[in-house]
This record gives C-alpha cells, sequence and structure tokens, in this order.
C-alpha cells in the first residue's frame, strides 16, 4: 500500500481547505453559521467543472472571499487588497487572543503573518494569470 503524500497549502483546492478545517466538525460549523448541515458538507466537495461535471460540491464562503480579494485587487489594487487581508488577519489574531497592537505582536507571529500574506498574493495573482489565460483561449472548433 503506497502512502499519498499530504498536500501543501498551495496545492490545495478551495473544498480541500474547508474539509481540511472542518474535519469532523461539520454539524457544529452548521449549526454556528445558522445553515444546512447538508449546505457546509457541499463546501467540502468538489465543485461542478468541465473536469469534472458529476462533483456535487457548492462554492463556500471561502470562494466567495477569493473572489472578493480578486476583484479587490484588480479594481482597487494592491493597497485595498492589503487592507482586507490585513483585517482578516487581525481578526483571526483576536480569535486566537493575540494583542493586535503593533507593537505588542512577537516577531514570530509577525514573519508568519507576513509569510502567509505573500503567498496568498501569489495564490491570487496565479488565479488572476489562470482566469486571464483562460479567457484569452480559443474554443472554437
Amino acid at each position: 500500500m503506497t502512502k499519498t503524500r499530504p498536500l501543501k497549502l498551495s496545492e490545495m483546492e478551495v473544498w480541500q481547505v474547508n474539509k481540511a478545517a472542518i474535519g469532523g466538525r461539520t454539524k457544529a460549523v452548521a449549526h454556528a453559521l445558522r445553515r444546512s448541515v447538508s449546505t457546509v458538507e457541499k463546501w467540502q466537495r468538489e465543485i461542478a467543472s468541465d473536469e469534472n461535471p458529476d462533483a456535487s460540491g457548492e462554492p463556500s464562503p471561502v470562494d466567495r472571499v477569493e473572489e472578493y480579494l480578486t476583484a479587490l485587487w484588480q479594481e482597487c489594487g494592491e493597497e485595498s487588497l492589503d487592507l482586507i487581508v490585513d483585517h482578516i488577519r487581525m481578526h483571526a489574531a483576536k480569535l486566537k487572543g493575540y494583542k493586535h497592537r503593533q507593537n505588542s505582536i512577537s516577531p514570530e507571529f509577525r514573519e508568519q503573518a507576513l509569510a502567509m500574506r505573500n503567498e496568498l498574493n501569489r495564490m491570487v495573482l496565479e488565479k488572476t494569470a489562470w482566469d486571464r489565460e483562460v479567457e484569452n483561449t480559443d474554443l472554437t472548433i
């Protein structure tokens, strides 16, 4: 039996990230968000596409955040994107119990936050490039 290596975050689709993040707590997450269990389950499955038309997933809030960030970056620029990303990061820090004053953030947390921001920026750029490539693809037969 061959073991498959775990996917890196940069290799994961949103539904895979949701599945990893939610794990076996689908009912609890659904209750907290006031959504049905089936909706939260669909967020953890692949969304139908040309490659997999039978997939039964559904776009999740994370997909919508990605769309928002992409639109913000394209229409308003990098500073606007960074403002929203930094706000989300600070909210996550508050949830984790970190103080969110600039001086009280540890160097390790600041370094990790910058790495996360750079990874997100890279992912947005990749998705934007892919979207443009798809838009410019001639699909005539």
